[in-house]
């Protein structure tokens, strides 16, 4: 017999000689829903707090005050995506506290407003402001739209709900036991529980702090959307502001003049052709390098003729690609 299964005489049955046979059997795994990550982690399944089915009107939701406050919603891409599906979307309730914050189905609930939908069914449970956050973290594990630098920003808010739970940690562990090392083994350490949450590294907990507190506006919002890189970001908020506006000013210049040569080297022209070209051109513009004045030019030019013939080979070394 399986040693998960017990057979029991069920009490006041209409017949007593049944038995019911009581499985404690793990339930099978919920179909995965296509808006969004798994709500919480494994590990955490536990501890997941009981909610109930509820209608609420649209109107009386609201995004979580943390998203609002930097000016976090899903792209528009994402939302046509969505909005593609129809009703399917609204098959999977939106996740909600009782306050009606939004933990999962922000972009739902943006489509359900947009079509007028009058009312959303809702699972509402017992999460406080700093749980909800948290579970919006946990949920947007994967960067749909929530990229690295947001979901670091976003978990910087709960650090002072951290360093809360660290203090109220080392004094129980002081009250329990005298020994140094319980209090110490209850240490939490914020920056580490910031970077799991926000599912990055300590480093980049670090770099994007010193962001916040150096980088001009523009840099900002370029690591939060993901054109820009934290680490490179990082790097130019040690720059002074001009020099940070010149350097993100050449970084999107160099993209588009990269976009711009992928465009030129698509299958409808031919890369026999684009060799030529290029080679009298560039005997032709050699001669820039006899004037003074046009010879810092002259190396840019030469720079971008390279790339266009480097991207060629690559080209035709795999003309599938």
């Amino acid at each position: 017999m399986n040693p998960q299964c017990i057979e029991r005489k069920t009490p006041g049955a209409a017949h007593p000689g049944k038995t019911r046979l009581q499985a404690v059997l793990p339930e099978p795994p919920a179909q995965q829903s296509p808006f969004a990550a798994p709500a919480v982690a494994p590990s955490d399944a536990g501890d997941e707090p009981a909610g109930r089915l509820a209608m609420r009107s649209t109107d009386t939701l609201k995004p979580h005050p943390s998203l609002l406050k930097l000016n976090l919603r899903p792209t528009n891409e994402r939302l046509l995506v969505l909005e593609k599906l129809g009703e399917a979307i609204y098959e999977q309730p939106l996740l909600i506290t009782r306050e009606n914050l939004i933990v999962d189905g922000y972009a739902r609930w943006l489509i359900a407003r947009r079509q007028q939908r009058a009312t959303l069914l809702c699972i509402e449970c017992p999460l406080t402001k700093q749980e909800a956050l948290q579970r919006i973290l946990q949920t947007h594990c994967r960067p749909q739209w929530l990229k690295a630098f947001s979901r670091v920003q976003l978990a910087l808010d709960l650090e002072p709900w951290f360093r809360e739970g660290a203090r109220a940690n080392q004094s129980a562990g002081g009250k329990e036991k005298a020994s140094s090392k319980l209090t110490e083994d209850r240490r939490l350490d914020c920056r580490k529980q910031i970077a799991t949450l926000a599912g990055v590294s300590t480093g980049n907990v670090f770099k994007v702090k010193q962001l916040l507190d150096t980088a001009i506006p523009q840099l900002i919002a370029a690591a939060q959307s993901g054109e820009v890189r934290i680490h490179n970001a990082w790097k130019l908020s040690k720059l002074n502001r001009d020099e940070q506006e010149a350097a993100l000013a050449s970084k999107r210049s160099k993209k588009r003049s990269q976009k711009r040569l992928r465009e030129l080297l698509s299958k409808n022209v031919q890369s026999d052709s684009i060799t030529t070209c290029l080679r009298e051109l560039k005997h032709t513009l050699t001669r820039m390098q006899a004037i003074p004045r046009l010879c810092a030019i002259w190396e840019k030019i030469d720079d971008l003729l390279g790339a266009v013939d480097r991207a060629v080979l690559e080209d035709r070394r795999d003309p599938g690609e």
